[in-house]
């Protein structure tokens, strides 16, 4: 089938901090759709020149559309335009995941699929290409012909190593050009899910609080692949939870050394899990990592507690001082209006 899977513009905060990466959602999608014999074709409306409502959609078989909460009314707009010209609408991403019902009882889209797609939307498209519209799989919804909706539970992918690594062709690398510090940068993600469940935050739901990781060894061929192929010089792993494991951290950190690659990061982390693990922080400093995203979220204890972030604002100047006598910059998130 020949397939298009569109990333609407993205008005959030990274955006305004001109952090604008590569979709790789769509591009472990369109790995795993060509592996299958698929045409794909991938558009990034943050980067590629997209009128939404005059798009040919018609040359394609099937139209998937990714989006979160804040990028829903141009994702609607896209899907709209796309069945308007005859043509079947997928949609995926955070906010299809929770709000499938809505979605689908509405008409917006035809078919959803919740959480990790990898799996879930390749069975998808063969069913259709077979002719079967009211297909019953894991992790995928639909509008019976009858208006009931069916919604079948997602399964989380246990073996991430089983997945292809991303089509950067189609993701045309060549057209991102975030510079953070004077870098050119990439994102990459080393493992999925997290083992909190902080009140405020999705992913628990929409890729479980089961930590899984990919194997050092695959996590080390892409990055040398980004830097050696395609010049980048500066990663930024997108992890839920990049220091969950400080042992394995550590031995990521010393694979990048001993293999040489020379290269700058940032992760995703939490303070709880930097103090107490002074040793992965020197590790991690050693092997180029240069800034963690830490949640910090408030200065009140009793508003963590509510928010069920299972951490105290103690640890805070700590792990703070940590990472700067080891040359790793903060960048510190908060949550305004939650006291």
């Amino acid at each position: 089938m020949r397939i298009l899977l569109v990333n609407p513009i993205n008005p959030s905060y990274y955006r305004r901090f001109k952090l604008i990466t590569p979709p790789l959602g769509l591009g472990y999608l369109s790995s795993v759709l060509r592996r299958e014999g698929h045409q794909v074709t991938i558009l990034d409306a943050n980067v590629q020149p997209f009128a939404a409502r005059t798009y040919n959609y018609a040359a394609y078989d099937l139209v998937g559309v990714s989006s979160d909460t804040a990028r829903f009314p141009w994702a609607q707009l896209i899907a709209e335009s796309a069945k308007g010209r005859g043509v079947p609408v997928v949609m995926g991403g955070p906010h299809a995941s929770v709000a499938a019902p809505a979605i689908l009882e509405s008409g917006t889209a035809d078919y959803v699929v919740l959480g990790e797609g990898e799996e879930s939307f390749p069975r998808l498209v063969a069913a259709l290409a077979e002719g079967d519209r009211e297909p019953e799989l894991d992790g995928v919804g639909f509008r019976r012909r009858d208006g009931t909706v069916r919604i079948s539970p997602t399964r989380f992918i246990d073996d991430l190593d089983s997945l292809p690594l991303p089509d950067w062709e189609a993701l045309s690398l060549d057209k991102y050009r975030w510079t953070p510090f004077g870098h050119r940068a990439m994102s990459i993600v080393a493992s999925r899910g997290c083992p909190y469940d902080c009140d405020f935050c999705s992913v628990s739901q929409l890729f479980g609080r089961r930590w899984r990781k990919r194997s050092i060894a695959s996590v080390i061929e892409e990055m040398e692949i980004l830097v050696n192929d395609y010049l980048f010089d500066y990663l930024v792993f997108f992890d839920d939870n990049f220091t969950v494991n400080p042992k394995r951290v550590i031995e990521l950190s010393e694979e990048i050394l001993r293999r040489q690659v020379k290269v700058e990061w940032m992760a995703f982390s939490r303070a709880d899990e930097i103090v107490g693990h002074e040793d992965m922080v020197e590790a991690m400093a050693a092997a180029g990592c240069r800034m963690l995203f830490i949640g910090f979220e408030s200065a009140h204890d009793e508003v963590l507690k509510e928010l069920n972030k299972k951490a105290s604002a103690s640890v805070a100047h700590e792990a703070v001082a940590i990472l700067k006598r080891h040359g790793i910059d903060t960048f510190a998130s908060f949550i305004l209006g939650a006291e």
